[in-house]
């Protein structure tokens, strides 16, 4: 999960692409991942489903994300995606 900011200046959430598997869990696995994403973004009232921009990471090598397929050692963006929360009552 990756934090930064919409275009509007509203918090905003990313989840990374899970890795592809070959067990029978993946399914249940995406389900958590889209849980946790849920209750972090209505803990913090923070977006998901839209652009954002991720601030500089601290670490001096930077961070890789396969969401904008690279590393970064100063801010960048990732695209709009379909890791939108669980709506109220979806399990």
């Amino acid at each position: 999960m990756v934090a930064g900011e919409t275009a509007t200046g509203d918090a905003g959430l990313y989840l990374e692409k899970a890795y592809q598997t070959s067990t029978n869990a993946e399914g249940a696995l995406e389900k958590q991942a889209r849980q946790v994403l849920n209750d972090v973004a209505r803990a913090t009232n923070a977006q998901t489903g839209k652009a954002i921009t991720s601030p500089a990471p601290r670490h001096p090598l930077g961070v890789y994300s396969d969401g904008s397929k690279g590393v970064h050692t100063e801010s960048y963006s990732l695209p709009a995606d379909g890791s939108q929360a669980l709506r109220d009552g979806e399990q």
